[in-house]
């Protein structure tokens, strides 16, 4: 199968001429790294070199470890910087309370996007009462619900048929939620940290091409990782296309 997409990066050139959104970056200080510095222009610099368009990004921490708050006044100050470079979702912590206070903050900061959260990592669930005013809030600005891992499937249906207007996507490619992708308007499925061969083609038969979202979890990892296993899926360049930009485009604009 010829792929311009893929030529292009085999001969490390910059990709002219494609749309390309990374969905899932992270910025700031509260994890190592060895990819990218810790800087505004060295990422930037990353960026404009790979020939990235956007990148969605996030606080490092995610909500896991430091300051959550001051996070998010760090990401804020990356899209104020440069917001034709950078969306930004605002970080939320389950264990801090104040979600729809901190997201509406956050807007306020530019941070338009929606949320990111790793409610698993934090002894919570989506389902609890705790979470209802968020979700009700995201749902009334059709806003993104980036999450590292949603839980079993069965636990995360019920929020897909009641809050229509929120787009859950997952942030790891993780498989078992195809199914749900298939069958609701409202769930994406994120490439982000995808390492298994062949994965990417086979997400894409089993969820379709418009639901999988190009992300690369940088800084923590290289903004091309999952971006060479997309270029390098034996899937058509039309469907790259639609994974690298065009389907985040249309969740942003929609």
């Amino acid at each position: 199968m010829n792929s311009k997409i893929l030529q292009i990066v085999k001969e490390g050139r910059r990709l002219e001429g494609e749309l390309i959104i990374d969905s899932h970056c992270h910025v700031g200080h509260a994890m190592p790294t060895i990819t990218h510095g810790d800087s505004i222009h060295a990422i930037e610099g990353t960026l404009d070199r790979i020939g990235i368009d956007t990148a969605c990004i996030c606080t490092r921490g995610a909500g896991v470890v430091g300051d959550p708050f001051e996070a998010n006044n760090i990401t804020a100050s990356y899209v104020k910087s440069n917001p034709q470079l950078f969306r930004g979702y605002v970080t939320i912590a389950a264990n801090y309370g104040n979600y729809v206070e901190e997201i509406k903050r956050g807007e306020a900061m530019g941070l338009d996007l929606g949320i990111k959260m790793h409610v698993y990592r934090q002894k919570h669930d989506l389902n609890e009462p705790r979470f209802a005013e968020m979700l009700e809030y995201l749902d009334s600005r059709g806003r993104i619900l980036l999450h590292h891992y949603f839980g079993p499937p069965a636990r995360l249906e019920p929020l897909l048929k009641k809050y229509r207007n929120i787009k859950f996507l997952e942030g790891h490619c993780i498989f078992e939620y195809a199914e749900l992708a298939r069958k609701y308007e409202n769930m994406y499925i994120n490439t982000c940290a995808e390492i298994g061969f062949d994965n990417i083609r086979r997400i894409v038969e089993a969820a379709g091409a418009e639901k999988i979202i190009y992300g690369s979890d940088m800084s923590a990892l290289d903004v091309t990782f999952s971006l060479g296993a997309v270029a390098y899926a034996k899937i058509p360049d039309d469907d790259k296309r639609k994974i690298l930009g065009l389907n985040m485009k249309n969740i942003m604009e929609s």
